[in-house]
């Protein structure tokens, strides 16, 4: 498929049919033009090099000249016109700069008068429609019997709605009888078409767009899934997210994931598979060791096969990569409010006893208070450790995000929600959990 930009097509497919159109109203519009006050508005004074007569001169050449070329060389048609009028040296450049934007103006305007002459003309513009069920995997046939002028040039577009694309210029045969052959399509892919109609490069139309269309499949997936995330969040757990292939060529029926142990040459040593459902969209490996370099791969499959894997290398932390200064905190909750406690300063009682001199006003070393609700009991939280983020229910029926930054701030993401009684959280997939009533929610 071709981009299309205006700018760029090859208007001489179009031009000698041009010729056969242009009527002498087109030549008298411009004409009157060119004798209006928007052309010849102001004081000669102003003009240096170019009076009132030049000004219509000029312009009338443009009007009876513009075949020589399109819109888009319209300056370079009238700089090819001063020399043909015998205009070689004698002038200095800004003469013809001067002269040349009259004549542009009248080049312009007569294949605007053109271009409105051949709208006039043109039938209802249907959209195209699938013929009789005629398609392949890499081509459809489109029904579109509409009368078409030989002095327009005509393209099929399509587009992929589900990927929310542009409209791309695709390879069609005109079949006859209002049936046009699309080509170089891909499998299993949605589509709409519709017809573009190039007046003058600057001066184009479309027909409807068509229903969707979808080429039959055709072999294994030709992409592999995009990976969006690899992590290992501790020393014998790795984490991988994806998206899907938009290329499958088929019903997607799933993803193979494989785990590989790398040695320091970055050589195969074991291998680990996994075969997963195709609405799954992440996967964690848990009991691997620490310190060691693994590669990831993830293939989507079809009922042909296997297409191409995504890959990628991580190494999961080794048992001396924390440094002294991390610290291990518990988060807990009681009565009102959530604390942060650093376990190296933990006194040598039980949890519940550093929540219970907490909620009595005593000082626990190592203690912070991240969370506090006036009046109301807590009953659940959640921590995203890698977006900073505390989730607290209570028993107001709320659920709270709160900061736990250095300037965390609170806000109600639930008013209302029956009974919230436990929460938890999916970091990998952005989910939020909450059990409420025997049900659960997210």
């Amino acid at each position: 498929m071709i981009n299309w930009r205006p700018n760029v097509l090859l208007f001489f497919v179009v031009f000698w049919d041009l010729l056969i159109f242009v009527s002498s109203e087109t030549d008298h519009h411009c004409l009157d033009y060119c004798n209006s006050k928007q052309i010849n508005s102001g004081q000669d004074v102003i003009d240096l090099y170019c009076n009132h007569e030049c000004k219509v001169e000029q312009c009338q050449w443009g009007c009876e000249n513009y075949q020589v070329g399109p819109d888009s060389t319209c300056q370079h048609t009238c700089s090819q016109g001063w020399t043909a009028q015998g205009n070689i040296t004698s002038k200095a450049r800004s003469v013809q700069q001067e002269e040349s934007q009259y004549c542009s103006d009248g080049c312009l305007k007569a294949l605007q008068n053109y271009a409105n002459q051949i709208r006039a003309l043109l039938p209802p513009l249907p959209a195209p429609e699938l013929k009789n069920g005629m398609k392949g995997h890499s081509w459809v046939v489109l029904l579109w019997n509409t009368q078409r002028l030989s002095n327009v040039t005509y393209y099929v577009q399509a587009r992929m709605p589900d990927t929310a694309g542009p409209w791309e210029i695709t390879t069609a045969a005109w079949l006859g009888g209002g049936a046009i052959n699309v080509t170089n399509l891909r499998p299993f892919v949605t589509y709409k078409f519709q017809i573009l109609l190039v007046i003058t490069p600057t001066d184009f139309m479309s027909s409807n767009e068509s229903v969707p269309i979808i080429t039959e499949p055709y072999g294994a997936p030709s992409e592999a899934p995009k990976i969006c995330e690899v992590s290992s969040p501790t020393s014998t757990v790795i984490s991988i997210s994806w998206k899907p292939p938009l290329y499958t060529n088929g019903q997607l029926l799933g993803y193979y994931l494989t785990l590989t142990t790398l040695t320091r040459e970055n050589e195969a040593k074991k291998s680990t598979m996994r075969e997963v459902a195709p609405d799954t969209s992440g996967w964690t490996f848990r009991q691997l060791k620490p310190g060691q370099t693994y590669q990831v791969n993830v293939s989507a499959t079809n009922s042909v096969g296997k297409g191409p894997p995504g890959s990628v290398n991580i190494t999961t932390a080794g048992p001396g990569d924390l440094s002294g200064e991390d610290v291990v905190f518990l988060v807990l909750a009681q009565d009102n409010k959530v604390v942060k406690q650093n376990t190296k300063l933990l006194p040598a009682t039980d949890p519940d006893t550093v929540l219970t001199l907490n909620s009595s006003g005593t000082t626990v070393n190592g203690s912070t208070v991240l969370f506090q609700i006036a009046g109301d009991e807590v009953t659940g939280v959640a921590l995203d450790i890698g977006k900073q983020l505390l989730y607290v229910s209570d028993s107001t029926n709320k659920i709270y995000t709160h900061g736990i930054g250095a300037q965390g701030q609170s806000r109600v993401i639930f008013p209302d929600l029956q009974n919230p009684s436990s929460l938890t959280v999916d970091w990998l997939r952005n989910i939020l959990y909450v059990v409420n009533q025997n049900s659960n929610k997210s």
